[in-house]
């Protein structure tokens, strides 16, 4: 009897999709000890093939490598500069090695010790070196801060050094924004060919106009100006909604940072502090809750 040729790749792209082990034996038409083997085999590839495709980044990232620095309890920033991937292929890498059993469910030394953050607060730690102090992800920082103001061990006002995450825990109901002092041009890196503008700019959001996106899509954004540090770009990873404000001729694209860098985060302090200029009524932008938007705006991108 012919045997069915299985692509590793589409197998790995269903189980990051949350496939369970009864849906990939009824789409492989596979038994339990075939799915078992299947595994097996995947899990062999990753560790000893010279080069792992993400399918995130298009990038080619050594499996074994980054286990190897996992293990030795490299940091998440520091792998993510190593290995030139966003936050969110790092994370996918972390699934596909748990997955197949090359890493722990639930890695070692990942604990934070709160009472130690809360000084590092009153200390004026922002939120680019608490990620690098306590290796988090701008996810996993945001988390714990909402989960610490759950149980009271934070009050809102301590987060004043934190203004990336006020709006995602109702800090304040009024966002500052900026305006550019020069010209910046926004663009996915999928599309380098083609680029918005920066319009406006918060602590948390980048308002883009010219860039073409889809409601509630994740993207891995390039921002950059040659005014601005020789034209380096600033790479992170955004989500996109509808703009809170803009004209209906000129619609804009609210791209809310979900990943970022500590060292990137940095320059984008930079940024808004050196290169915009405060927008007087900021109230426009205001978006705690559901959005409001003030113009006939359609969708994001029509």
């Amino acid at each position: 009897m012919n045997k069915t040729k299985i692509n590793a790749a589409d197998v790995l792209v269903d189980i990051r999709k949350g496939m369970s082990r009864t849906e990939l034996k009824e789409k492989y038409r596979l038994s339990e000890k075939g799915l078992n083997s299947l595994f097996l085999k995947l899990q062999y590839a990753l560790y000893t093939e010279e080069s792992y495709l993400d399918k995130v980044t298009e990038r080619q990232v050594s499996a074994r490598e980054i286990l190897r620095d996992i293990k030795a309890g490299v940091s998440e920033p520091d792998l993510m500069a190593k290995y030139k991937i966003s936050a969110m292929a790092l994370n996918t890498l972390y699934e596909d090695l748990k997955t197949l059993g090359l890493l722990d469910s639930e890695p070692s030394g990942r604990r934070v010790p709160a009472r130690e953050l809360i000084t590092d607060m009153y200390r004026g730690l922002n939120e680019p070196d608490l990620m690098e102090k306590y290796s988090l992800s701008t996810s996993e920082l945001k988390n714990l801060l909402e989960q610490m103001l759950v149980v009271k061990l934070l009050k809102p006002e301590q987060l004043v050094n934190m203004p990336m995450f006020h709006q995602a825990l109702g800090v304040s109901g009024v966002v500052q924004a900026f305006a550019p002092l020069h010209e910046f041009t926004v663009c996915d890196v999928l599309d380098l060919e083609t680029s918005g503008s920066l319009e406006y700019i918060t602590a948390d959001a980048v308002y883009v106009s010219g860039l073409s996106a889809s409601a509630d899509e994740v993207k891995t954004v390039v921002l950059q100006s040659p005014t601005f540090m020789y034209n380096k770009p600033l790479v992170f990873d955004v989500k996109c909604s509808p703009a809170v404000t803009g004209t209906a001729s000129t619609p804009l694209v609210r791209l809310t940072i979900i990943q970022i860098a500590p060292i990137v985060l940095r320059e984008y302090k930079e940024l808004i502090a050196y290169h915009t200029m405060p927008v007087e009524d900021s109230g426009e932008f205001a978006s705690i809750g559901p959005y409001t938007v003030r113009y006939a705006l359609q969708s994001c991108g029509n």
